[in-house]
C-alpha cells in the first residue's frame, strides 16, 4: 500500500495518497511529485475524487479514485452528484492533460445495499 508515497515501474510512476477522510493532514501532493525525477506518465492513486483537483493543478497524466460509491442508493446519489460535481461523481473525465476515472467500487458504505447504481471494478488498458 502507498501511502503518500511513490513507486516507479518500468513505465510509469505511481503515486499513492493517504485518504484525505481518515488524515486531513496528509501531505500535499506538491511535496509528494517534487521527488520525481523522471518524465514517464504519473498515475495517481486517491481513494477521494476530491484529488482530481490536485492531480490537474500537479499535472498528474491518471487520476484513479473511488470513495463516491456513484451515490449508492436513491436520494443520496443526487446529493453525491451534487456535492462532487459531475467530474468526480463517477466515470471518465479530462481536464488539460489530465484524465481521471472514479469508480462506484465493488462494496457499499454503511448499508449492504445498492439501488440505482451499479458495482463495478474497472479494468484500465494503459497503451
Amino acid at each position: 500500500m502507498l501511502v503518500d508515497e511513490i513507486i516507479e515501474t518500468e513505465d510509469f510512476i505511481i503515486i499513492g495518497r493517504d485518504d484525505i477522510n481518515s488524515n486531513p493532514k496528509r501531505k500535499a501532493l506538491t511535496e509528494i511529485v517534487q521527488k520525481i525525477c523522471s518524465d514517464k506518465p504519473k498515475i495517481l492513486m486517491d481513494h477521494n475524487p476530491v484529488g482530481i483537483a490536485d492531480g490537474i493543478q500537479n499535472n498528474i497524466d491518471l487520476v484513479v479514485c473511488g470513495h463516491t460509491h456513484k451515490g449508492q442508493f436513491f436520494p443520496a446519489n443526487s446529493f453525491t452528484k451534487w456535492s462532487y460535481g459531475r467530474q468526480g461523481f463517477y466515470g471518465y473525465s479530462k481536464t488539460n492533460k489530465t484524465h481521471s476515472i472514479v469508480s462506484s467500487g465493488a462494496g457499499y458504505f454503511q448499508m449492504p445495499i445498492r439501488i440505482g447504481t451499479n458495482s463495478e471494478i474497472v479494468q484500465i488498458d494503459i497503451t
